[in-house]
């Protein structure tokens, strides 16, 4: 599989449960500024996996809000309830390429074991999960799985840098800021 990690398209992914506020229209002016100085476009995603508080008329005004505001963007518009095949094969291919596990651990879980650690890493303004999952072994993982334990799928970052090299981002004013891996732990994707 070719891997294109760069794109100069930008995002704004607004949930259609409620108005957009000015934290909203700053994002979305953002994005889309930055889409312009990089060449590329603004691609609108309704996050609208929330059954329960997605609303229609919410994502009718989000578009009118856009429009009014003169943020121009993609028309091929991106429901994020539309994608679940798209995000399924993601998940697979990265456990393929053994880049993910399931961890099974309750938040209340991982906290307890970060205090039990006292040289757990802890980040700057939250504790950076202990990879207790990662290191658990392939039967214990799939016996978890056959009693129906509910799981996320994590991204093992040491692993997945491995494979792709320096991560960083382009901060359109400032240049590229390298992303110090170990400081972000194994984050929850699926």
């Amino acid at each position: 599989m070719n891997y294109n990690f760069y794109s100069n398209n930008t995002r704004f992914a607004p949930s259609p449960s409620g108005y957009l506020h000015l934290g909203h229209i700053f994002s979305a002016l953002f994005a889309y500024e930055s889409s312009k100085v990089l060449g590329g476009e603004l691609i609108v995603r309704i996050e609208d996996i929330d059954k329960q508080r997605s609303r229609s008329d919410f994502e009718k005004s989000i578009f009118q809000d856009l429009d009014w505001i003169g943020i121009k963007y993609r028309k091929n518009i991106r429901r994020q309830s539309e994608e679940m095949s798209d995000y399924k094969a993601a998940i697979e291919e990265l456990n393929r390429l053994n880049l993910i596990y399931p961890c099974f651990c309750t938040r209340s879980e991982i906290q307890a074991e970060i205090l039990r650690a006292e040289n757990a890493p802890h980040g700057i303004n939250h504790t950076i999960y202990p990879g207790t999952c990662r290191r658990l072994s392939v039967k214990d993982r799939e016996n978890k799985i056959k009693t129906n334990k509910n799981y996320a799928w994590r991204l093992d970052v040491r692993a997945a840098a491995k494979k792709i090299g320096k991560l960083f981002w382009q901060d359109i004013r400032l240049g590229n800021h390298e992303v110090p891996v170990g400081i972000m732990g194994d984050v929850v994707i699926g």
